[in-house]
């Protein structure tokens, strides 16, 4: 039988940070080979141990939490995405780049070559991303073709103009926006508010 703890942030800062610290011990996250970022599109669900949901203030369950953090919590979702959600409900901004000038041609996330995003999924902006293309395995192909940057978001709510060259051990993946449904989230995201373990 379940057990329900209310989880209300806004109220309970300090109860929360301990809540979430505690959730980081006992939550059990294991992805052979691949990132914290990582799941499958292949319909092949990641070793995760499903075992505290998180659900938002009108009930609508956003995932099996993966992570804890002071201003953020992770879910594994529906679709098998992992998601970073702030506290407030939001997707957490991220930063990417694009070829051209002003946010103009490819936008790209940059990871080191050694990583294996597999169902990588971000937000910019308020906007869903993933991956451009994946391999039969779920895994986001990166494109070695792309070798710098004109333009970049850097997680602010604004472009900037600026050039610059894609890191040594790095590597650019292209992205394409998609709808928070396609990601496994409801349209609208309430305050998260409940912690069902199961």
């Amino acid at each position: 039988m379940s057990n329900f703890r209310s989880l209300q942030p806004n109220t309970f800062g300090r109860t929360r940070f301990l809540l979430s610290s505690l959730i980081t011990l006992i939550i059990i996250l294991v992805i052979a080979g691949c990132s914290m970022n990582a799941t499958s599109q292949s319909g092949k669900t990641p070793f995760v141990e499903k075992s505290v949901m998180l659900k938002d203030a009108n009930g609508n369950a956003l995932g099996y939490v993966t992570e804890t953090t002071a201003d953020s919590v992770t879910v594994l979702t529906s679709k098998n995405y992992f998601v970073s959600l702030t506290w407030n409900g939001a997707l957490t901004d991220w930063t990417c780049w694009y070829t051209g000038a002003n946010g103009a041609g490819t936008m790209f996330y940059i990871a080191a070559d050694t990583e294996k995003l597999l169902g990588f999924a971000i937000s910019v902006n308020g906007q869903a991303y993933v991956a451009a293309s994946v391999d039969a395995s779920g895994c986001a192909v990166p494109n070695s073709s792309i070798s710098g940057f004109q333009s970049y978001y850097s997680g602010n709510g604004t472009i900037r103009n600026a050039t610059g060259t894609v890191p040594p051990g790095h590597i650019a993946y292209p992205l394409e926006p998609i709808s928070f449904e396609y990601i496994g989230m409801p349209a609208s995201i309430s305050v998260p508010r409940e912690l069902v373990f199961q």
